[in-house]
C-alpha cells in the first residue's frame, strides 16, 4: 500500500486510481483513497469523533450533536492547521485552525495566509460566480 503522505507517491496514478474508484471500480490502494476520501471531504464529526459524512453546509446548520472537525469537545492545543474545501464556512480562524476557502466558486474571491506576516490575504474574483444556492 502506498502513503498519501510520501513524496516518492506516484502522484498521476494515485490520481488515476482515485478517479477510477469515484466511477465505482475497485483499486488496490483502497485504504489510501479512502483516507484522501476522509481529508477532503470532513467538515463535522459526531460526539464520538466519528465523521458525518455528506455535510456541506455552515457550521450552525450542521444539526445537533455535531461539530466542526476542529471543534469536537475534547480539542486539544495544537499547532495551526491550515485548511479549505469547505466553501459554506468561508473565511475562519479560531486558536489552532485557519479555513482558507474563501468560497471563491460564490464569488468571494481567492484566500492565502502569509505566515511571516501572520496575514490573511484575499484576492478578490474578477466574474461572478454561481449563486450559493448551488452546492459547492
Amino acid at each position: 500500500s502506498s502513503d498519501v503522505c510520501s513524496s516518492d507517491l506516484d502522484w498521476g496514478r494515485f490520481i488515476a486510481g482515485w478517479r477510477t474508484r469515484q466511477l465505482g471500480e475497485s483499486v488496490p490502494e483502497e485504504r489510501d483513497f479512502e483516507a484522501l476520501d476522509h481529508f477532503t471531504r470532513m467538515r463535522t464529526v459526531d460526539a464520538s469523533g466519528r465523521l458525518v459524512k455528506g455535510y456541506t453546509g455552515p457550521p450552525a446548520e450542521a444539526g445537533e450533536g455535531t461539530f466542526p472537525w476542529f471543534d469536537t469537545p475534547d480539542a486539544v492545543e495544537r499547532e495551526p492547521i491550515f485548511f479549505g474545501h469547505w466553501a459554506r464556512l468561508g473565511l475562519f480562524r479560531a486558536k489552532g485552525v485557519c479555513c482558507l476557502d474563501a468560497g471563491c466558486v460564490y464569488g468571494n474571491g481567492v484566500a492565502a495566509f502569509c505566515l511571516e506576516e501572520e496575514r490573511l490575504v484575499v484576492q478578490p474574483t474578477v466574474e461572478p460566480r454561481p449563486s450559493e444556492d448551488d452546492d459547492a
